[in-house]
This record gives structure tokens, C-alpha cells and sequence, in this order.
């Protein structure tokens, strides 16, 4: 039995803020409600739809939320940004011969402001770039000091939210005043336009700080309009480049799915990666990296947390990190480090909750995901990175780039795959060759823009002082032991990527580093290169000192993760732990640890030959491979794990069936 419960809106929601949607009710019999939306002048389908919350049978009246922001259609441009204009709501089981529904509520980030002494720090959007803010509805004021010394100069980003339709014609713009001692400054913005950054002037600091206010009011705009203002980027200029010491610009840029053996610099029979071999002849090349996960999410959450999938808790789509972890991008921010963030994966955003501590975010349908025909971000990220290097490069930089390519569906330039094929003729088809093939151009051509930002670099000045970490996920897999892709197996193909580091006049040229490494190393290391104080909690190793032609740390483990829920292929939690150049790979089975396979990597690099009952690894060896992955799923973190409110709108979902994520 279902009973369905609509609620229809007077105007549609504003897809540019953030809404609660919040039931309360109370259930004596056990049962679930499901959520449905729809735009203006849409039905209801199956394809706007978040399943299954399940009911608390106690007879008790209990509050079931919901996030609404961000619900867009899956198909084309025009209904990306659509706003909720229906709801329903679906009710299964039992639970209808016991329901008290006594309350729908829509909270949106406007309605703390209206009611607090204060307006509450939020994450506001525009035009799919985040970044930490308010909110001000008409009407509304806020006074802020700048108490920064010295600092004669405000950046801030502004923009403007909501009133009237999504799809009707322009409106009335919101006029924001915005002043210091020093002027005082009206802006007309409207929702359709991008942030604007705006800069204004201090008086000098002193004794008394009164002088040094920042008022905010928003004088007019449309019923329903927000002015949203971005967190501070700077207060005042940065000093200059050369007094700035241990502060260089710092670029990570990730390439999405790509494996070490399928890089020259790592001893690939093709050409992969010209540009970037020269960066590792440049620098420092880490030998052998171990991802945290064969998947995107958790393993993205670990190189950004410095934890392993089981501590950070971000394992599955379903999963948010915890916002109580200090990330990368926080650590840097603390130390007077502006944070941009540029990525074309859902699972490395937002959505992921790892745009935590970045002062501003562009997520993937700024680069045109999903709607892009293929999966070459590199490219279309780009102009973003040029910009930012330009306008912002005067500034202690942490840039974060995340290109997509070469995930499949493997649709690489023509010119790059004439450049691989033998003969200039590529393989027809979509046998393991060709899509091998494929990929590698893919590659290729990733490198080519990997070299026009060591260009950008150059072209404002940054190159000499810069640091460039060249780091994956984790691999792809095309046939080996019978897989295909990622998110699979536990085998190398999948887990071992590449970690490339330049920074010109610290890192020696050629440096090779032997020592196993893992993503949980990446956020101690780079810190450690920067003078960034290493926070606590953090649980990977600093290999800065042996980059800089100092002594290695002691050998650890790697710890890498496979999970697969339900809802996705056959749903498995096995575990790989590596003392090298001893593999084990283990599957969790309630709360037994079973060992599978067991491989030396170094005499078998391939992992052809399964060595777990030969007798050819010590007991005191083997016990040390089996605890290292028992700890590790101990290391539970004691901060609340984010459910993923969100859900998966049809326009992720659909990306995420394309990119084999789910069935």
C-alpha cells in the first residue's frame, strides 16, 4: 500500500540556494517514504526520485530531512538549473495503519538571517562556483571588522540570488551598498551574472579598529532576491614575492584514472607523457604509490584528509566527509593560503563534501559535466587555471585541479591517437586493444595541457617558486585477471599511480624517492614543503625532508580499500595491505578478515603468481600484514560521519551509470 502526500509551490525554488526540506511525523509500524520533485509544468517521473528513508516505528514524532539544493533534470542545458516547484512524498508499508504527519517545512539559507542576531556562514553558490558566505534578503544589513594589520585592501566575491522565474525574463536587479571609512560603493547585480570580485579600501589599523568596519545592505531588489557576499579572499596586498619565503605557489593537479605503467616516466614502452617526464627529470619521482582506494571518492577523501577510507568515513556515494576532519585545503587556508579548487568529478566536489576549507569551488558542470560528449576536462578546466594564476597569483596559492580525463568512455583527439597507433592507423573496435589504445591518448593528451600550466606558471612570474604535485586516484584496468575499468579488483592495475614533484632550487633534479608511499602521505608532504603546520589527527607520513635530499621516514604499510554497496556491482568489501614488497589482499566478512591472495611484488610485479600457501613469507611478516589491516579498520574517527542528504539527482545519476559507478 502507498499513500502519497503532494505539496505544490507558490513560485519554483532557487536552485542557487540551499533548502531543508523537512518532514515531522510519527510511525507506530515500520515502513519508508520516498521523495519526488518536479520543475514548473513537469509531471512527476521516476527519474526525480530519492528512495527509500526508512521510518523510526516508535510512535514518537521524529524530524526527516532532506537537501533539496542543487535537484537538477538529467538531460540537457536548459533544465540544469530548473527549480523545485512540486513535491511529493510516498509513504510505504505498514506505516500507514500508524501515521501522525503533523508538519512540512522548507527552510533555505535566507531564514536564519531573518530571525538571528546574526547571519550564519553558509556555503552559497553561483553559476556552480561555491565558496563559504551569506546570505542577505532585501532588507537585511551586516557590519564586519577587518581587523587584519596592515592591511589596506578588502577582496571579496558578490553576487545576487533569486526573484522571479528561473526561465522568465531578467528582473529587477538587487542593489547592495557596501562600505568603509574610506567610500562607499552601490552595485547592481543580477542572478544571471557571475560573481564579481570586488575590492575595497582600509584606513590604516591602529589602536582603534572602529574605522576599519565593513557594512553590507542590501537597499532593493525582487520578493524572493538575495545579495550573496563570498568569503574574504585577502585583506590587503600580499607581500611581495621575494619577502614571502617558505610560502610558494603550490598547484595539485590530478588526472583522473591513470595508472603509473602507462606513463614513460614510469618505463612505458609509449610516449605517453613527454611533458610530464620532463617535470619528473625536473624533480622528484615517488617509485612506488599506493591509492587508498580504486575509486574516486574515498580516494580523493584520503589524499585531502591525510586518513585511510575507514577513518575519513567517505566510502561510499552515499558518504559526506565529516566536517569535523581537517583537510588539506583548511591546513593551508589557516596558514594565510588562499584556496581555489577546479574539478570535473562529482566525486571529488562538493557533492564528495571535499570542497571543505576551499575559499572558492568550481564544480564539474562548469566544465560541463555530465553534458559534454566526453570525459577531456583537461582542456576546458584550462582557462580557469590561466585566470586564476593571473589574478590571483600575487597571493599565497593553493590551487587544486582535478581533470576527468582519461576516464572512459575513451574519446581522446584524433590527432593524439594517430600520434600512438602503430602506422598512425588505430584499431577499430572495443576490444581491450583498442580501448587501451584509446586510453592512452587520452593520456597524451592531458600531458599537452599539462604543459601549457607549466606555461601559465611561467607567463605570470610563478614558475621558479612554485610547486607542482602531479598525482591520480587510481588506475584502470583492461583485462588484466579478468577486470575491466576500476572499482573492481585489488590488483595494481587498479592501485598503483603516479606522484610527480617539482619545485625548482629545493627539489634536486632526478630525485627518485624508493620508499613505499600512499595518498594518506600527500597532505603531511606538501605541508611539509610549504611551512604548513601539520595538523592533528592527520595520519600519513611527511616525506618533505627526504625530497629535499634529507633521510627517508621508516618503511610503512600502504592500506588500500575496495567497498561496494548495495545498488552497485555485486557488493564486496575486500582490503589490499602492503609491507613491501609483500601484497595482501584480504575480504572482510562481518568481522572476520579472510585472507585471498598474497603476492611479492617485486619478484611478480604482474601478481601472476599467488604465493599465500607456499611458505614463502615469514609468519612474523604475514601477522604484520594482517594487523596493519586490522588497525586500520579499527582507526574508526570519532567525528560524526554527513550522510549524503542530497541523494543522487538524475542528472548525477545518469553520469554515474555512464561512468560505471553504478548498475
Amino acid at each position: 500500500t502507498t499513500w502519497n502526500v503532494s505539496a505544490e509551490l507558490g513560485a519554483a525554488l532557487d536552485p542557487e540556494l540551499h533548502h531543508d526540506l523537512a518532514l515531522t511525523l510519527a510511525s507506530e509500524r515500520p515502513g519508508t517514504v520516498d521523495v519526488w520533485w518536479r520543475a514548473a509544468g513537469e509531471p512527476y517521473a521516476e527519474a526525480r526520485r530519492v528512495a527509500g528513508m526508512q521510518l523510526v516505528p516508535d510512535g514518537q514524532p521524529h524530524e526527516y530531512v532532506w537537501k533539496v539544493s542543487g535537484l537538477r533534470g538529467a538531460g540537457d542545458a536548459t533544465d540544469v538549473r530548473s527549480g523545485v516547484a512540486g513535491l511529493r512524498f510516498s509513504f510505504q508499508g505498514e506505516v500507514l495503519r500508524g501515521l501522525r504527519l503533523t508538519r512540512i517545512e522548507l527552510r533555505s539559507d535566507l531564514d536564519p538571517v531573518r530571525g538571528a542576531a546574526g547571519p550564519p556562514l553558509i556555503r552559497v553558490q553561483k553559476d556552480f562556483a561555491f565558496c563559504d558566505g551569506v546570505a542577505l534578503p532585501v532588507g537585511a544589513a551586516l557590519t564586519a571588522q577587518a581587523a587584519a594589520d596592515g592591511a589596506d585592501e578588502l577582496r571579496l566575491l558578490v553576487g545576487a540570488s533569486g526573484g522571479g522565474s528561473v526561465s522568465g525574463p531578467p528582473e529587477q536587479p538587487v542593489l547592495l551598498e557596501l562600505a568603509t571609512a574610506l567610500s562607499r560603493q552601490r552595485l547592481e547585480l543580477r542572478r544571471d551574472e557571475p560573481w564579481r570580485e570586488l575590492r575595497l579600501p582600509l584606513p590604516a589599523g591602529g589602536v582603534d579598529d572602529s574605522g576599519r568596519a565593513v557594512s553590507a545592505r542590501v537597499i532593493s531588489g525582487p520578493p524572493g532576491a538575495a545579495a550573496l557576499l563570498g568569503r574574504v579572499l585577502q585583506v590587503g596586498p600580499a607581500p611581495p614575492r621575494a619577502e614571502r619565503g617558505a610560502r610558494p605557489t603550490l598547484v595539485l593537479y590530478l588526472e583522473d584514472t591513470l595508472r603509473a605503467d602507462r606513463l614513460s616516466s614510469y618505463g612505458y614502452a609509449r610516449e605517453t607523457d613527454p611533458h610530464l617526464a620532463a617535470v619528473a627529470r625536473e624533480g622528484a619521482l615517488m617509485e612506488r604509490v599506493i591509492a587508498s582506494a580504486n575509486w574516486t571518492r574515498p580516494a580523493m577523501a584520503s589524499v585531502f584528509t591525510s586518513l585511510p577510507p575507514p577513518a575519513h568515513g567517505n566510502r561510499s556515494f552515499r558518504d559526506k566527509l565529516p566536517r569535523g576532519l581537517v583537510t588539506l585545503a583548511e591546513a593551508f587556508a589557516a596558514d594565510g593560503y588562499l584556496v581555489l579548487s577546479f574539478t570535473s568529478n562529482y566525486h571529488a566536489g562538493a557533492w564528495a563534501g571535499l570542497d571543505q576549507g576551499v575559499d572558492l569551488q568550481l564544480e564539474p558542470e562548469a566544465f560541463g559535466t555530465p553534458l559534454a560528449p566526453d570525459t577531456r576536462t583537461a582542456g576546458r578546466i584550462h582557462p580557469f587555471i590561466e585566470q586564476a594564476l593571473a589574478e590571483y597569483g600575487d597571493l599565497p596559492l593553493l590551487l587544486l585541479v582535478h581533470s576527468l580525463d582519461p576516464h572512459a568512455p575513451y574519446q581522446p583527439d584524433p590527432a593524439d591517437l594517430r600520434a600512438l597507433a602503430p602506422g598512425g592507423r588505430p584499431p577499430q573496435g572495443d576490444g581491450h586493444t583498442a580501448r587501451s589504445l584509446r586510453y592512452d591518448a587520452e593520456v597524451l593528451g592531458n600531458d599537452h595541457w599539462l604543459a601549457r600550466l607549466d606555461e601559465a606558471l611561467s607567463a605570470q612570474g610563478l614558475a621558479d617558486d612554485a610547486i607542482l604535485c602531479f598525482l591520480s586516484d587510481h588506475g584502470e584496468a583492461f583485462g588484466e585477471h579478468g577486470a575491466v575499468e576500476h572499482h573492481d579488483q585489488l590488483y595494481q592495475q587498479e592501485l598503483s599511480v603516479p606522484w610527480v614533484l617539482r619545485w625548482p632550487g629545493r627539489i634536486a633534479p632526478g630525485t627518485r624517492i624508493a620508499r613505499l608511499a600512499s595518498h594518506i602521505d600527500v597532505a603531511p608532504t606538501l605541508a611539509g614543503l610549504a611551512g604548513v603546520p601539520r595538523p592533528e589527527g592527520w595520519m600519513g607520513a611527511d616525506l618533505s625532508a627526504a625530497l629535499r635530499g634529507g633521510p627517508e621516514p621508516p618503511p610503512a604499510a600502504a592500506f588500500s580499500e575496495s567497498l561496494r554497496i548495495a545498488g552497485q556491482r555485486d557488493p564486496v568489501h575486500e582490503l589490499a595491505v602492503v609491507i613491501w614488497p609483500h601484497k595482501l589482499v584480504l575480504r572482510l566478512q562481518g568481522e572476520q578478515l579472510v585472507p585471498l591472495r598474497l603476492f611479492d611484488l617485486e619478484a611478480d610485479p604482474g601478481e601472476a603468481r599467488d604465493i599465500l600457501h607456499a611458505g614463502d613469507v615469514s609468519p612474523a611478516r604475514f601477522n604484520a600484514l594482517v594487523g596493519h589491516a586490522r588497525r586500520t579498520l579499527q582507526a574508526v574517527n570519532s567525528v560524526p560521519g554527513d550522510s549524503d542528504a542530497d541523494g543522487l539527482d538524475p542528472a548525477r545519476q545518469s553520469w554515474m551509470r555512464e561512468m560505471g559507478y553504478l548498475k
